[in-house]
């Protein structure tokens, strides 16, 4: 069946949006979407144990349809990635409807009667001339890259569970391992393993732990971490009592490492109050991850860095046969200042790990400290 097309009149009529905001690991999230036109409405539902269920409602009447064979969003866990499920959730009724599938439960709410493909044409027809935009403007929302700040948040002694949104200043690692070690254990286990691993590598600590203050989740609670050494364990630290690299890297590496992590990566100057081997350590995990195999952990990462050790664990990475990235994986841009400009360099990096492209100046700073170091 051909739906007219929509007319300027019809195009113009006002359409509402809303949405209901419920709570997920002691944040405001929506748990309900939609939206309503000239007494047409489809509402999503968004919560954990809702998310195949749609409500929609015509002149006619009011039903709640729920699918049976898979879900029409998003991973659980990320309830606000996009509006386009809705637009699949009305083609998929209307078909159903059509072809007398068994792929939808329509239920009528009192004193509704049965429910019509018309109806579901008629919200689609109606809200087709704003779906685009609607796209346009959320369906990518999920892909939306991560940038860090170049100075990250102040570590604190103990941490109150207020924000798990991500953010350049890493504001949300704490209430984020927090809530996660409480709520996911299986989860929390393997992201906790991966950070110990890397904290293990880099120096810096062998183990990570959240202990809660409180009995309930949104109490007071501290992030702490310890080192190994001479056969025993030290103690527990919380992260103002070790060094500012710990609270520094953390949310990087928290970025890196964890599973629903976002696709894409804007680091700036991740290596800082690191010391140099833990530097290298980092350009080696940057290497791990953007040339991970796994579609679901690889990621795309632009950094800005100053630091030569974490370009040297990459060119080292690019030279090994047996590493997971090779020469086209890697780009480098140089920035050189000259007076008042400043020229960027496109280079890249050969099989053997050698820059390719370097101008006159680049590294001539270290060359002219050894130099000097040696009384030249």
């Amino acid at each position: 069946m051909e739906r007219p097309p929509i007319s300027r009149r019809q195009a113009a009529r006002p359409i509402e949006f809303g949405a209901t905001f419920g709570e997920q690991w002691s944040a405001p999230v929506p748990i309900r979407r939609g939206l309503t036109c000239d007494g047409y409405s489809v509402v999503q539902h968004l919560s954990d144990d809702e998310y195949r269920r749609v409500d929609i409602g015509s002149p006619r009447g009011r039903w709640e349809i729920n699918f049976r064979r898979r879900r029409i969003g998003h991973s659980i866990g990320r309830p606000a990635d996009s509006m386009w499920p809705i637009d699949n959730a009305l083609f998929t009724i209307r078909a159903a409807l059509e072809r007398d599938q068994d792929t939808v439960d329509v239920k009528a709410i009192h004193p509704s009667p049965e429910l019509l493909s018309d109806d579901v044409a008629e919200i689609m027809r109606l809200t087709e001339y704003y779906s685009p935009r609607i796209r346009r403007r959320i369906a990518h929302q999920h892909e939306r890259p991560f940038a860090s700040a170049p100075v990250r948040s102040e570590p604190q002694r103990t941490y109150d569970p207020w924000r798990s949104a991500a953010d350049a200043l890493g504001d949300y690692v704490p209430t984020y391992l927090s809530q996660l070690s409480q709520r996911d254990s299986a989860t929390w286990e393997n992201l906790k393993s991966r950070l110990e691993q890397f904290g293990r590598d880099a120096g810096l600590f062998d183990e990570i732990r959240v202990r809660q203050v409180g009995k309930t989740e949104v109490d007071p609670f501290q992030v702490q971490v310890r080192k190994f050494g001479s056969g025993r364990k030290g103690p527990f630290r919380s992260l103002v009592d070790v060094g500012y690299g710990v609270s520094q890297v953390l949310p990087v590496a928290l970025e890196l490492l964890r599973d629903d992590g976002p696709n894409s990566l804007l680091l700036q100057q991740p290596e800082v109050h690191l010391h140099p081997s833990a530097q290298a350590s980092l350009g080696s995990l940057l290497c791990q991850v953007a040339g991970n195999a796994s579609p679901s952990y690889r990621r795309q990462l632009i950094v800005e860095t100053h630091s030569d050790y974490v370009i040297d664990r990459v060119r080292t990475a690019v030279a090994n046969p047996s590493s997971p990235i090779g020469p086209d994986d890697v780009s480098l841009v140089y920035f050189e200042r000259a007076g008042l400009e400043v020229f960027l360099h496109s280079l890249s990096v050969d099989e053997l790990g050698n820059v390719i492209g370097a101008p006159a100046g680049y590294r001539q700073f270290f060359l002219d400290e050894i130099q000097r170091s040696l009384g030249y």
